[in-house]
């Protein structure tokens, strides 16, 4: 979707590629009385027919970074729903899918301790981050998850208290839906992480990876491998899909080539 006059003056207000499985979807804010013109077009010159569907919802009040909510207690749920929303320019992706129908809040931690912070029995499939900044462009990352609880996240962190925590809600994809968002102490349960599969990819991805579930990288070893690159990882212990406990530490095997 775009605004502008002429082809050569339009701006891009948003867009997409198989948000949908192959199909697409778009969310983004309107203005009234402006024209956006909107273009469809087929993967590698696919041709096909096609049905364009467009609906609009009112805007939730803490859509914007600006305007979060504030919530503040120990422990606490918030019920929310984020149709309706929209990405903002410039907004980073949020547990490493790009931004589409976020809701923002803001917490104050009243003291220093590890928090959970999920959306667990949400209506659809959820991402939450957790940052720290006063704009959105200073923002830094002190937690994301996608899927931690089936579709809907948990994110468990440090909190240090009087610190400000900026919290986005979004959904996979663009998708919409209803959810509860609820903070406390940290159970052992959520303190556990559930090992991703990081078996052929980058160390660097394999770290970010790790993170985002909620595990800490363990020990590193460099094995020589004729068929793994050099700096990927080669294998992981334990393997993917355990449900660790504290510590919550992946041994790696990287690849250092043949030599």
């Amino acid at each position: 979707a775009y605004t502008g006059d002429s082809l050569a003056g339009l701006i891009v207000r948003a867009q997409s590629d198989d948000s949908c499985e192959a199909q697409a979807l778009i969310r983004f804010a309107v203005r009234a009385r402006t024209t956006y013109r909107i273009v469809v077009s087929g993967f590698g010159q696919a041709q096909g027919p096609f049905l364009l569907r467009w609906s609009g919802d009112a805007k939730p009040s803490n859509d914007d970074f600006a305007r979060a909510r504030r919530v503040s207690g120990a422990r606490g749920s918030v019920r929310g729903s984020n149709v309706g929303a929209s990405a903002e320019p410039g907004e980073r992706p949020h547990a490493g899918r790009p931004a589409a129908a976020s809701m923002w809040y803001r917490w104050r931690s009243p003291s220093t301790r590890m928090v959970s912070l999920e959306t667990c029995g949400a209506s659809f499939d959820t991402l939450v981050a957790v940052y720290r900044g006063r704009s959105m462009r200073r923002l830094r990352v002190v937690g994301q998850n996608d899927d931690s609880c089936r579709l809907a996240s948990r994110v468990v962190f440090r909190a240090v208290r009087g610190v400000v925590y900026r919290i986005a809600v979004d959904g996979y994809g663009g998708r919409v839906g209803t959810f509860r968002l609820r903070w406390g102490r940290a159970t052992a349960a959520a303190l556990a992480c559930r090992v991703p599969d990081v078996r052929g990819i980058p160390l660097p991805r394999a770290r970010e990876s790790l993170r985002q579930a909620g595990c800490r990288l363990g020990r590193i070893t460099y094995v020589r491998s004729a068929r793994v690159p050099s700096g990927f990882v080669v294998a992981q212990r334990p393997r993917p899909r355990t449900l660790m406990r504290p510590p919550r530490r992946v041994q790696l095997d990287v690849s250092r080539g043949r030599t």
